[in-house]
């Protein structure tokens, strides 16, 4: 049995003798003369068996639906889209319930519109109305194709609308809503218009109702011969000659115009027929009666009544004349006077 010398080198310390030659003759290697350390490796770690019984299970219907709906939900409020409205959504159930028999509420898309919104959504309305409404009146659907005027008399249609300046193709609504500027632009121009009102009968028709003051007669000046209205005023240009249409002729009032203001009213209280049966108007008192006037009418007879009872009287003119009539013979140069002063009878005089 040999013995080891201590004093030999031993195998490992030739090794590294040998190693720090190599070094230095490649200039490799700059570190100390201690020993070489080799990098120490990293532990593998080594994955757990996966046990066949405890494998990840596939998400189930329930979660992919509940990610949908939350992926949806980042997705619109990223876009600005509005807020989705944050519905309970339905709790998870197990794999083997049947889908069909749960109820899935889908999240509505939008929330619902904001104030601002809405005060927007109001205000294009409006104008949309309103520029619709605009292009309707003045529109040929809603201007003035015809007017029809009521409750003249005295005046023709063509006079009244030419007195309150009313034409076709005008608005219908402005139209009317201005009724009483048409009013008063038809009274400067004919004090006969009394009153006028405008009424909408459909988006082309105005009614216009008139009242008149009732053309009783002429009275005789010393300009001539003027119109005399149911309120006594005289108006219209003085001819010098008498009319010839069948409205009667004021003669010999006083100058003070009562009496004949007085007159005119209660002549205005007839109706047309019968003031335009009424020849001539003379103021004719007498001791016994200061009022009494002398009416002489169209068809030949004299009537003799008091001033104040001209309207409740002469109403009955023409069933009285009949009755007259019927009862008296006829003789050629005589006249028919009916007396209405007090009480009605009727006689005959000589012209």
């Amino acid at each position: 049995m040999t013995t080891d010398d201590p004093k030999k080198p031993s195998t490992a310390d030739i090794q590294k003798h040998l190693n720090q030659l190599t070094d230095g003759a490649t200039g490799s290697s700059s570190q100390s003369d201690g020993p070489v350390q080799r990098p120490k490796r990293k532990p593998k770690i080594q994955s757990p068996r996966q046990h066949p019984d405890k494998a990840t299970k596939k998400p189930s219907f329930w979660q992919k639906w509940r990610d949908n709906v939350q992926r949806q939900q980042r997705k619109i409020k990223q876009q600005g889209l509005g807020n989705v409205i944050n519905e309970e959504l339905p709790a998870e159930i197990d794999d083997d319930e049947s889908v069909d028999a749960v109820t899935l509420t889908t999240p509505k898309r939008f929330d619902r519109l904001s104030r601002s919104q809405w005060q927007g959504i109001g205000v294009m309305t409006l104008f949309i109305f309103l520029a619709l409404v605009i292009g309707w009146l003045v529109s040929p659907a809603a201007q003035v194709q015809h007017y029809r005027v009521v409750g003249n008399d005295d005046l023709t249609a063509n006079q009244v609308l030419q007195a309150a300046q009313l034409r076709e193709r005008q608005s219908t609504f402005l139209t009317a809503n201005e009724s009483s500027y048409f009013q008063s632009k038809a009274k400067q121009a004919n004090p006969q218009i009394a009153s006028l009102a405008l009424t909408i009968k459909n988006p082309t028709t105005i009614q216009v109702k008139v009242k008149e003051h009732p053309k009783v007669g002429y009275i005789q000046t010393d300009l001539g011969y003027q119109t005399l209205l149911d309120n006594g005023e005289v108006i219209g240009e003085a001819s010098k000659e008498r009319p010839s249409d069948q409205y009667a002729i004021y003669e010999n009032f006083p100058t003070n115009r009562k009496a004949l203001e007085k007159v005119s009213r209660q002549v205005g209280k007839l109706n047309g027929p019968i003031r335009r049966s009424i020849s001539d108007v003379v103021w004719a008192p007498t001791k016994l009666n200061s009022e009494r006037l002398m009416l002489f009418m169209n068809d030949g007879n004299e009537v003799l009544i008091n001033a104040s009872d001209v309207a409740e009287k002469l109403k009955y003119y023409p069933s009285i004349a009949a009755q007259v009539k019927a009862n008296q013979k006829s003789v050629g140069n005589k006249k028919t006077i009916i007396d209405l002063q007090v009480g009605a009878y009727g006689y005959q005089q000589d012209f």
